[in-house]
C-alpha cells in the first residue's frame, strides 16, 4: 500500500512546496494536464484511472510486485500513442461509421447471446460506462484499419524470403511437434476475458488432449463448469500448428527442449486475441501431412434489394431439380452462376481443402463427398449455392503447410518491425509536451 499512497500524493497529495494541499486545491490538482499530444489533452484524472485499470489486470495475474510509478510512466505513453494513432487516423480520413460499428456491437452481444440492449445492460450492471464501451470499441476500429492501411497491406513476402526462411530453419532435418491452439478474439472487454480464460486453462491443464476436437470439447466444458450455461462460450477459432524449435514464438523458444513431454500446454495472451495451446504429437522428418481436397462444381446467386433468402432458395432449388432430371449443371452455371471466377468454365472449381473454404461451403464439401449428387441449397457470406463433388483425393501437403507457415512467421516479423518503425516516425514527427 505504500508505493501506491506515494504514487497517489504524487498527483493529489502535496504541493510543490511540499505543504499539504487544501480540498479544492486537490480537486484542481487532479484534473491537471499531465501531457499535450499535438492539440489534445491528457489529464492527470485519465492517467490515473487507466493506471488503477492496469494496475488491476496485473493484480488479477498474480502480479505482485507492481511499481505504480513505472506503470504510470508506461501507460502514459501507451495513451500518447493511442492518441497520436487516433489523430493520424482522422488526418487520413480512416473512420468507423455507426454501420460498423452497431455491426461490432451486435457481433460482440451475439457471441454472448445477448441483445443490444441486454449487452447495454450488462456492461453497466458491471460498473462501466455504455457510451464509454461504445467509444472504446469504435477507437480499436479505427486502430486496426489504420495498421492495417499503414502497415500490414504495404508488406510484401517473397519466394526467394519462404526459401531462404526454409533453408536457415533446417526444415527438412529437424523435428517439429504438431500443436492443437484455440484462440479467443479480443473484443469487448480484454482484461475480464483474460481473468476467464486464465480460470479455465488451470482447470484443462492436467486433462489428456490427443486431437484439436478434444481441446474444443475440454475448453467448453471446463468454461460451462466454472460459469454455467448462462455465460455463452466466447467467439474462439481452432487450429493445427506444426512448428519446429526455431518457429515457436520467442517468449516459448525456451519451451523447445522439453516440449515432447509437455502435458500441460500454455496460455498465450497478445494483440492477435488469448490462446490455449496444447502438444498433440511430436514428428520425425518423412511425417506426411494429408489433407482431403474436393474437386466440386457450383453455382452462386447472389441477394440483390429485391430478393429474399426464400425467394433465392427457391430459384435455386428449381435449378436444381431441372439438372437432377437430366439437364447439364454446367450449361445452367454458365448461365446462372455469379461466381466471375467459376461461371465461364461450368461452375467448375479448382481442388479445395476444406480451410480453404468458408465454413458452410466445406460442410457441403463433405456432404456431398459422402452422400453424392447435388447438395444445398445453402447459404453461405458469398449468397446461396448449390454443389456437386466430382472426386475427393488425398493430397500430400507438407511442403505447402510448411511455405505457408514459413510466410506467415515473415510477414509476422516484418509487421512486428515495421509497426515499431511506423510508431516511432510518428512519434517523433509530433508535437507532445509531458508535464509531469
Amino acid at each position: 500500500m505504500k508505493k501506491i499512497r506515494v504514487f497517489l500524493i504524487l498527483f493529489c497529495g502535496m504541493g510543490l512546496s511540499g505543504s499539504p494541499l487544501t480540498a479544492q486545491e486537490r480537486v484542481k490538482m487532479l484534473d491537471r494536464i499531465i501531457a499535450v499530444v499535438e492539440n489534445d489533452l491528457i489529464t492527470a484524472n485519465e492517467l490515473r484511472a487507466q493506471t488503477e485499470n492496469a494496475a488491476s489486470a496485473l493484480r488479477q495475474q498474480n502480479e505482485r510486485n507492481i511499481n505504480e510509478r513505472e506503470l504510470a510512466a508506461q501507460v502514459l505513453q501507451q495513451m500518447i500513442m493511442k492518441k497520436l494513432q487516433l489523430q493520424e487516423a482522422e488526418r487520413l480520413g480512416i473512420r468507423a461509421d455507426e454501420e460498423t460499428l452497431d455491426k461490432t456491437l451486435e457481433n460482440i452481444a451475439n457471441r454472448n447471446r445477448l441483445s443490444l440492449s441486454d449487452l447495454k445492460e450488462k456492461v453497466e450492471a458491471e460498473g462501466g460506462n455504455y457510451n464509454k464501451f461504445r467509444r472504446n470499441v469504435q477507437e480499436e476500429i479505427i486502430l486496426m484499419r489504420l495498421v492495417q492501411q499503414e502497415v500490414i497491406n504495404k508488406i510484401e513476402v517473397s519466394e526467394q524470403e519462404i526459401e531462404s526462411y526454409l533453408q536457415a530453419q533446417g526444415h527438412h532435418k529437424n523435428r517439429r511437434w504438431r500443436l492443437a491452439y484455440l484462440r479467443v478474439s479480443p473484443d469487448g472487454d480484454a482484461e475480464k476475458m483474460k481473468e476467464r480464460m486464465l480460470a479455465v486453462y488451470q482447470l484443462m491443464r492436467k486433462q489428456t488432449v490427443a486431437s484439436p476436437r478434444r481441446l474444443e470439447t475440454l475448453f467448453q466444458e471446463k468454461w460451462r463448469e466454472l460459469f454455467g450455461e448462462e455465460q455463452a462460450l466466447p467467439d474462439y477459432r481452432l487450429q493445427t500448428l506444426h512448428w519446429r524449435k526455431e518457429q515457436l514464438p520467442k517468449s516459448q523458444q525456451a519451451r523447445g527442449k522439453s516440449l515432447q513431454d509437455e502435458k500441460s500446454g500454455w496460455l498465450v495472451s497478445n494483440s492477435r486475441g488469448i490462446s490455449i495451446f496444447r502438444l498433440l504429437a511430436t514428428e520425425r522428418d518423412g511425417d506426411q501431412i494429408m489433407q482431403t481436397q474436393y474437386l466440386s462444381q457450383h453455382i452462386l446467386i447472389t441477394p440483390t434489394p429485391l430478393d429474399s433468402d426464400e425467394q433465392l432458395r427457391k430459384r435455386l432449388l428449381l435449378i436444381k431439380k431441372k439438372i437432377e432430371k437430366g439437364g447439364d449443371f454446367s450449361e445452367y452455371a454458365r448461365r446462372y452462376s455469379a461466381d466471375p471466377g467459376s461461371a465461364s468454365k461450368g461452375g467448375q472449381l479448382d481442388w479445395l481443402s476444406a480451410n480453404q473454404v468458408v465454413e458452410g461451403f466445406a460442410q457441403a464439401l463433405e456432404t456431398g463427398r459422402k452422400r453424392g449428387g447435388i447438395v444445398g441449397p445453402f447459404k453461405t457470406q458469398y449468397g446461396w449455392h448449390i454443389l456437386e463433388v466430382l472426386d475427393a483425393r488425398e493430397k500430400n501437403v507438407t511442403e505447402l503447410v510448411l511455405r505457408d507457415q514459413a510466410a506467415a512467421e515473415i510477414r509476422q516479423s516484418k509487421t512486428d518491425k515495421q509497426k515499431r518503425e511506423w510508431l516511432l516516425e510518428l512519434r517523433e514527427t509530433r508535437k507532445i509536451e509531458i508535464r509531469l
